[in-house]
């Protein structure tokens, strides 16, 4: 199809209000472009989303930026004057099953294997994560080690299971062998936003044409434009659409493409990994008691807990009042969508009891659930063992010259966070400016070509 039609007059759509969204439909205006953005939600930011809770900030998505040297992200806050607090917990303390801390000597000998099977996981053959760290396993010896043998191996293994939950939101069963090529962080500090995340969301909307409460239920492609139908059955015409939707609408199909996607799309959304990853934020009137916590400076604990690492980050410094942060993915995040606060509070009691002291209710407690989000489905993608660059590659490509497809899951090297997502959004405007540029060149040659017979 030639873009030289009637369709460019239509406006170009974009399918969601997130930060991909966002970024770009203010890159398609910065180019001189308009674009109308729809929106299922009623409010906008998608899995950036803060709750207030009297003038306490809750960030149920996004928290961090990850690295700040040459972060856009950061560089948004610096613009706009968004007030951002340094949170780097690269430093934990380790925990045993009586709640005793681990001594310096197995820290340092536990972190150090930690470092040396992260190296040599890039050499492995194995596609999955946990064959690969089941074999590098297999060959651990060390008579130096502070640890019995068989249990080095169960501490090592679990904490690279809770590695695959966070920040990857999968289990080490599902999770690609090479995974640090893709974890997609900058470098510098890690820094959180005291009045939330929500904040960023502001200017990046100011003067952009969004209609919340609207469901895109399908897009039908027509020789001469792209027609758009909500859940009131309401048709939208567009010259070109761009979906920004999360990965999961597209896994579950929630869109119904006519005619289908070509089978390159579908295998590309299908092999991405796309998980739920979920916060639980504990406020107390008393700071919770470690037992023989040896480090109260240190603001991340791991737990040896059922044979299985839980951690604690206490964001008690960040709230002005005692408040702890634990983040679960995997299958532990769908365990969470589906139980309440009550039955979510009483695991966590019955697992740590031996290291922390749960006897006190907390003041405050809140959980997201986004698997069960119908609107997200889950909450970021993940390489899967099956996962290359192809895949993503596959989905930056315009189909037809005018469906696009952005988000975080179309960022190459930084899938699964805000500032991927942002690029990725910016990117595709990119892309539609210089397709429109180059029509009009073509345009103009062909024009004067006929002038000139």
């Amino acid at each position: 199809m030639s873009l030289n039609t009637a369709s460019q007059h239509l406006p170009i759509y974009i399918i969601g209000a997130g930060i991909a969204g966002l970024a770009c439909a203010n890159q398609l205006q910065q180019n001189g472009l308009q674009s109308i953005i729809l929106e299922a939600r009623d409010r906008i930011g998608g899995r950036i989303h803060t709750m207030d809770a009297k003038n306490f900030y809750y960030d149920l998505g996004a928290s961090w930026i990850h690295g700040i040297e040459q972060n856009p992200i950061w560089k948004i806050t610096q613009q706009y004057h968004i007030d951002t607090q340094v949170f780097n917990y690269d430093v934990s303390q380790f925990y045993h099953a009586n709640g005793e801390c681990f001594s310096q000597t197995e820290q340092d000998y536990f972190e150090h294997c930690i470092s040396q099977i992260m190296q040599q996981l890039s050499y492995s053959s194995h596609p999955i994560a946990a064959d690969a760290i089941a074999e590098i396993l297999s060959h651990v010896t060390d008579h130096s080690s502070p640890f019995p043998a068989q249990q080095l191996t169960t501490l090592l293994n679990a904490y690279f299971q809770y590695y695959a939950n966070d920040p990857f939101a999968t289990e080490l069963t599902q999770l690609s062998t090479y995974f640090h090529q893709y974890e997609g962080y900058f470098s510098g500090d890690e820094v959180i936003f005291p009045q939330g995340y929500q904040q960023l969301i502001t200017p990046l909307s100011t003067g952009l044409d969004i209609r919340t409460n609207v469901t895109v239920q399908s897009i039908t492609l027509h020789d001469q434009h792209i027609q758009i139908t909500d859940q009131n059955q309401q048709s939208y015409f567009a010259a070109k659409v761009i979906i920004a939707a999360p990965l999961g609408i597209l896994k579950q199909q929630d869109i119904d493409f006519n005619p289908n996607l070509p089978q390159g799309y579908l295998d590309a959304i299908q092999k991405l990994g796309y998980g739920s990853f979920n916060k639980v934020y504990l406020s107390f009137k008393s700071p919770l008691v470690f037992k023989n916590d040896s480090n109260h400076q240190t603001i991340s604990h791991f737990f040896w807990a059922k044979q299985q690492w839980i951690n604690v980050l206490d964001l008690s410094d960040s709230y002005h009042q005692p408040t702890y942060l634990l983040l679960f993915g995997g299958q532990r995040a769908e365990w969470i969508d589906h139980h309440d606060d009550d039955a979510i509070l009483q695991w966590l009691a019955a697992a740590l009891q031996q290291s922390v002291d749960f006897s006190q209710q907390p003041t405050q407690m809140i959980v997201t659930r986004w698997g069960a989000d119908p609107l997200s489905k889950g909450s970021f993608s993940y390489p899967a063992p099956q996962h290359h660059r192809r895949l993503i590659q596959q989905l930056n490509t315009p189909l037809q010259q005018r469906l696009f497809f952005t988000g975080e899951h179309c960022s190459e090297d930084y899938a699964g966070t805000v500032h991927g997502a942002y690029l990725a959004g910016q990117a595709t405007a990119q892309q539609i400016n210089h397709l429109i540029d180059s029509t009009l060149l073509a345009e103009r040659h062909e024009s004067d070509a006929m002038l000139d017979k």
